[in-house]
Formats: structure tokens, C-alpha cells, sequence
């Protein structure tokens, strides 16, 4: 008899316990983030890409969750957004389910994990979100109708090539101007340029330029761009000559000088002459 008492006070513990927990979800699991609202799931976990560096353009979403919620009781839909923009919702066929040891119950802890490829991703910094929405689709419990959760993960692609400075407007050639434009293109986004005439020491540049006052003579040229997540490139080095012509020859100084001294000695020799001719007179 007392054992028979204390089977029914244990079966009495464990359905009000189960309903406490049961009212608990439908009170505050619908619509909050992260998964706080509901005691019998965990927030989404995103296990890579991790808040780190990579060095590949190739990621693979990973990403787990735990709870008693299986794919019989909620369908698990699942998007991702990367910087912001559209959402790519996770195939179903990408996620699988784990019941330990095979156990089943109402209180056994259910694995869903989810794999997917990222497409090509560009270097740069990314912050990729996960949406998790579970939807019921069980008839059985007192289970709420929605869940909603999401989670979000920091990273940064670099793979260390660094940018490609190219059509420069300055080449091995010889030029009759003193004022170069000086015009290049590089492929990736640029934090800093520079360039370097005749290996003094690197001029900063916000972009295209013009190289003034440039004085005859061989001169050589480098330009340098640093991208934004520090990969410095040079390009080759350009050789090339100034040859602006003199302006047409003028009489210097000097000349001027002898021909005014020249001729005050003509017409000094000729005021001579006169004067002798007056005298004989």
C-alpha cells in the first residue's frame, strides 16, 4: 500500500513539474530573441565561421541547437543574412537530428545540427546572423505554436594577396613636358597610396595626380597602395626621361655690352674725323 502511495506521489511530482514547464514556454517563449523564453531549447550556436581570420574565400556554415523539441514536434526553419543582406534559408536536407543512444521521452535532449557551403565571399569584415524559426507541428502537448532565435558571428576574410596597381599613365618614355598626369587603377579597395619619384622618400596621394615642375634629365617612378586590411603593394619601377627644349637663343649681356661699345667707338671715331676735317678748314 505505501508503495503503491509513494508511485502515485511520484507520477503527481513529475506531471506538475512537466506542466510548470509546459506553461513556462507558452507564457514567454513566443517572439523572444536568442531563445531566453524558452527553457527546453538553447540559443543557436554557430560554430564556424568563428570570430577569427581567414585566409580562405571558401566557409562552411556549421551550427548546432539543443532541446526535446525533435523535427516531429517543430519544423526547424533556419536562414542566415550576411552584412545585413538577404536571407538564405538553410535546406531541411542540411539538417540532421540526434537522439542519444536512441532514447526517447519527454525530457530527452534532442541534437539539430546544420552544415551548408557560404558562397565565394570577397576579403573583408563580416558579420553573419543566424534566424531560427520553429514552427509547431505537433498536436500532441500543451507545446507553443511559434520560437523564435537568432545568433550572430564576427569574421574577416584576408586572404594576403595584396591589390594589383595597374594602368599606370607614365611609361618608359621620353617626354617634352615638365607636367605628368599621373593615372593607375588598383582592384581592390585602397586605405592608402604613395608614390615614389627618383627613390626620395614616398609622397601620399589621395588618388590620381599630376607630377609638376619635373626638371630635365632620367627620372624613375613607383606607386604603392596599401588595401584596407594591410597588404601592401608596389608597382614595377617606370624609367623615364624629361627633355623640355630651351627657348630660342637671345642675345646675352655680354653681346649687347660689345655691340653698344662697339658702336660709341665707330661714332667716336667718325665725331674725329669731323672735327679734323673743321680744323683744316
Amino acid at each position: 500500500m505505501m508503495r503503491n502511495t509513494i508511485f502515485v506521489l511520484i507520477i503527481l511530482v513529475v506531471g506538475l513539474f512537466t506542466s510548470m514547464l509546459v506553461e513556462l514556454q507558452t507564457a514567454n517563449a513566443q517572439y523572444t530573441p536568442n531563445g531566453a523564453g524558452c527553457p527546453l531549447v538553447s540559443p543557436i550556436n554557430i560554430t564556424s565561421p568563428s570570430n577569427t581570420t581567414y585566409s580562405s574565400n571558401s566557409l562552411t556554415l556549421s551550427i548546432n541547437i539543443e532541446g526535446i523539441f525533435d523535427d516531429s514536434i517543430y519544423r526547424y526553419v533556419l536562414d542566415y543574412s550576411i552584412n545585413g543582406k538577404n536571407n538564405i534559408t538553410i535546406p531541411s536536407t542540411c539538417l540532421s537530428f540526434e537522439l542519444p543512444n536512441g532514447d526517447t521521452g519527454p525530457f530527452t535532449i534532442v541534437k539539430c545540427a546544420g552544415c551548408v557551403a557560404l558562397p565565394p565571399l570577397d576579403d573583408g569584415s563580416y558579420n553573419l546572423t543566424v534566424y531560427a524559426t520553429f514552427e509547431c507541428i505537433s498536436t500532441n502537448g500543451n507545446w507553443p505554436a511559434i520560437i523564435y532565435d537568432n545568433n550572430t558571428a564576427y569574421f574577416t576574410i584576408n586572404n594576403g594577396i595584396p591589390p594589383t596597381i595597374a594602368n599606370l599613365s607614365i611609361i618608359n618614355a621620353t617626354y617634352k613636358t615638365n607636367n605628368l598626369a599621373l593615372n593607375f587603377t588598383t582592384d581592390k579597395p585602397i586605405s592608402w597610396i604613395g608614390y615614389n619619384l627618383d627613390g626620395k622618400a614616398a609622397n601620399s596621394i589621395s588618388g590620381n595626380t599630376t607630377l609638376t615642375a619635373l626638371p630635365n634629365g632620367a627620372h624613375s617612378l613607383a606607386i604603392y597602395a596599401n588595401d584596407t586590411l594591410g597588404n601592401m603593394a608596389t608597382s614595377r619601377t617606370i624609367y623615364f626621361n624629361i627633355e623640355v627644349p630651351k627657348p630660342d637663343h637671345q642675345p646675352s649681356s655680354t653681346t649687347i655690352v660689345g655691340g653698344v661699345s662697339a658702336l660709341v667707338a665707330v661714332m667716336g671715331i667718325g665725331l674725329v674725323v669731323i672735327l679734323k676735317k673743321r680744323d683744316r678748314k
